[in-house]
């Protein structure tokens, strides 16, 4: 039996019991309660099944974050003297964040500028000795080599004594000499008488005999000059000479030496430019430290968190300040294992950041391969073409889009029935209702693609678990199911 009869029976009763008599009304409401058991009809709602744009998509929660956010330290040890930034203070690229101590710096720079200018000199030196020296060497060696040929010539003189064409040489100024001397005496003569007789001076006669002394001197000279060269050479001449020609052989041998180390020229030049590389590197090295000593922002963006206080000594890798860039900034959210198969580079994403209410377009940058150990998550990074206003740290939702957005017949949820394995739904038509087994496709906002229904069908969205095929059904109203009567 109809579960609506025996309401509707109990009211009958109920008319006739109370009125104890015949009541017009009643029997007419009765005609009418007896005409609604009566009918076999089932009242549903339908929709018609319409073409929607439906894409696949999942929603993963993260934060948004940026690529540059460093930790400023001091390069170099050395005492805080200055800090020029506090919290969140914007900053520029290369702006001075902070001042280290720097007079010990500028000293070694002054030290090191000066080692460099003594290498540059003692370079320029070498070079010019390079220069030069082969060519003074190979003088050295020349003058050397002529005063060993003049040394042996004398020493041959010596030896091998005068030759015959020196000894008619001196044969014949001996032979002049004494022809000189003999004049001499005779005018000295002639001038004796000529003054006994009174017709020279006695200057004449002074003069005459000087002219003759003179004549004799030579004479006995050149005498003198023919007894030795008929004597020959001493011994300790020979030894002497001998001794001039060793000693011109030794000038010989060091000028040679010398000559020789000519060769090791281009080594002493190679040195003196390897001191001034070493010298320029000390100078670098120094004016690096002195720079390093001046803190700077690496990038443009905003001081976050405390920074060093002045007076604090650093040593290297100290912490200053931390920045925070405003460019570079992406959207990291946690993917759970079983979607990390869906997170190729490339695919869409729309990043909602609630506390700007804004949705902003991105896409899968990348995905990184190791996940945590608890909740088996993977950590994916969105890139996101529009980043005015968005700040590091906010809070994000990110709607991954897995195909393309299709147009299809889409019908409500509501309408799906699942009976054993397979999912129906009912089209009316003619006013009876049809079962059409369907495949249930993508499912968004209320709403399931469907195949094997045409577009603008009658689909039943409530009445529809009274309804068998082929069942009479009236479109209006339907009476809440059990389920639908609980849940209000």
């Amino acid at each position: 039996m109809n579960q609506r009869i025996a309401p509707v029976a109990l009211v009958i009763l109920a008319l006739f019991t109370v009125g104890g008599c015949v009541n017009r009304d009643a029997q007419e409401q009765a005609k009418r309660t007896e005409a609604i058991i009566a009918d076999k009809t089932i009242p549903v709602e339908v929709v018609s099944a319409e073409v929607r744009s439906i894409s696949d998509n999942f929603e993963v929660t993260g934060t948004i974050v940026t690529s540059d956010d460093t930790q400023i330290g001091a390069k170099i040890p050395g005492r805080l003297v200055a800090v020029f930034v506090k919290d969140g203070d914007p900053v520029a690229t290369g702006q001075v964040i902070a001042q280290q101590d720097t007079t010990d710096l500028q000293t070694q720079v002054r030290q090191a500028q000066a080692g460099v200018d003594a290498a540059r000199s003692q370079l320029s030196q070498t070079l010019e000795d390079a220069k030069q020296s082969p060519e003074r060497s190979a003088s050295g060696v020349r003058a050397a080599q002529a005063q060993l040929a003049q040394a042996q010539a004398g020493l041959n003189r010596v030896r091998n004594g005068a030759r015959r064409e020196e000894r008619r040489q001196v044969d014949a100024q001996v032979a002049a000499a004494k022809s000189n001397m003999e004049t001499a005496g005779k005018g000295r003569d002639r001038v004796r008488s000529l003054f006994k007789e009174g017709a020279l001076s006695q200057a004449d006669v002074d003069a005459a005999e000087n002219g003759y002394a003179s004549a004799l001197s030579g004479y006995e000279s050149s005498l003198e000059s023919q007894r030795m060269m008929q004597a020959g050479s001493r011994v300790e001449d020979v030894s002497q000479a001998e001794q001039s020609v060793r000693a011109a052989q030794e000038g010989v041998r060091s000028a040679q030496v010398s000559q020789r180390l000519d060769s090791v020229l281009p080594l002493r030049v190679d040195q003196a430019r390897a001191a001034l590389r070493g010298a320029e590197e000390t100078l670098r090295a120094t004016r690096q430290a002195l720079s390093d000593a001046t803190i700077r922002s690496p990038y443009a963006g905003r001081i976050s968190g405390r920074t060093a206080q002045p007076g604090t000594y650093l040593g290297p890798g100290a912490p200053i300040t931390r920045v925070v860039s405003n460019q570079g900034i992406y959207f990291e959210a946690d993917v759970p294992e079983n979607r990390v198969g869906d997170m190729q580079p490339g695919r869409p994403v729309a990043v909602t950041v609630d506390a700007l209410k804004r949705t902003l377009t991105g896409r899968v940058a990348g995905l990184n391969p190791l996940g945590t150990d608890v909740g088996r998550v993977f950590r994916v990074r969105v890139s996101l073409a529009d980043t005015g206003g968005i700040q590091p740290g906010m809070f994000a939702r990110g709607k991954v889009q897995l195909g393309t957005p299709q147009s299809t017949i889409s019908v409500p949820d509501a309408a799906l029935v699942k009976d054993g394995g397979e999912v129906l739904v009912y089209v009316v038509e003619a006013e009876k209702a049809k079962r059409v087994v369907v495949k249930a496709g993508l499912s968004k906002s209320g709403f399931t693609a469907v195949n094997g229904l045409s577009q603008g069908a009658q689909v039943v969205i409530r009445g529809q678990q009274n309804l068998v095929d082929g069942a009479t059904v009236r479109i209006g109203a339907a009476a809440p199911t059990q389920g639908e009567s609980a849940k209000g």
